[in-house]
């Protein structure tokens, strides 16, 4: 089978796959540090050259748009997580900020508030804020191993889920941080987590949300082993006056 159009440019493996929706951009990240951004409005060519390409000097993990539509965030085997400008023709971001000590491995954008959440590999999500860039809103201790996606709801605002590679998918409200716990509730895993899908046997390498809103806790997630499994929270896990369980019987 042959491509229709083939977007070229690329030299490495490549990480990081996102789309910027609102000027229709393609967004790529490779191993390599390069970081290719192309035009896919006027597709007249079997071919598409980036009009932006960016070489970092340390692999870049992940790539995602943010809600303007000049800025586009990026993460680093080096710790560093990235901001690069479209307008500014420079290897050099418009800003960075040291995210761990550790890879940060996956950005992910909340198209409602604009603010965007990171994940390591110590386990660790981070939530920032694009104009307070210095230093993370909240930090969530989510796994006990790396953490490979993360993904906001495309249908709840407060909603934002996270795969590790220990198999586990953990799903969150971020209305409920700060929250207190019992002795109990807190063995389970922080506050604003309210449900783990444990259904994979092998490690998870991906996941993501339906955006249908009659299906809106709706997940695809994908393992090691070649599996694919659909699954479903049941919707009273956003029920706050519920306690919410963190077992398989919670999934429809």
């Amino acid at each position: 089978m042959n491509p229709e159009v083939s977007f070229v440019g690329n030299q490495s493996d490549g990480f990081g796959l996102d789309f910027q929706p609102i000027k229709k951009y393609i967004l790529t990240c490779a191993n390599d540090g390069l970081i290719n951004v192309y035009d896919y409005n006027t597709l007249n060519t079997k071919t598409v050259q980036p009009f932006y390409k960016v070489q970092y000097k340390s692999p870049v993990n992940d790539i995602s748009p943010t809600n303007d539509p000049n800025l586009i965030l990026a993460c680093a085997d080096n710790g560093y997580i990235l901001i690069f400008d479209f307008r500014i023709k420079s290897n050099e971001p418009a800003q960075q900020t040291l995210g761990q000590q550790v890879p940060v491995n996956t950005v992910a954008l909340n198209t409602f508030t604009g603010l965007f959440a990171s994940g390591s590999d110590n386990g660790k999500i981070k939530v920032w804020d694009l104009k307070k860039f210095h230093e993370p809103q909240h930090i969530i201790n989510a796994h006990k191993e790396a953490i490979i996606r993360l993904n906001f709801s495309p249908n709840d605002a407060s909603i934002l889920a996270s795969a590790s590679n220990n198999r586990f998918i953990n799903v969150y409200d971020l209305n409920k941080i700060g929250e207190e716990l019992d002795a109990i509730d807190l063995s389970d895993g922080p506050s604003e987590l309210i449900f783990s899908h444990g259904g994979h046997t092998q490690p998870v390498t991906d996941f993501n949300w339906n955006h249908h809103k009659k299906l809106k806790m709706f997940i695809g997630s994908t393992s090691e082993d070649n599996t694919l499994q659909f699954w479903q929270l049941k919707s009273e896990l956003l029920d706050e006056t519920n306690t919410i369980p963190t077992s398989n019987t919670d999934v429809e």
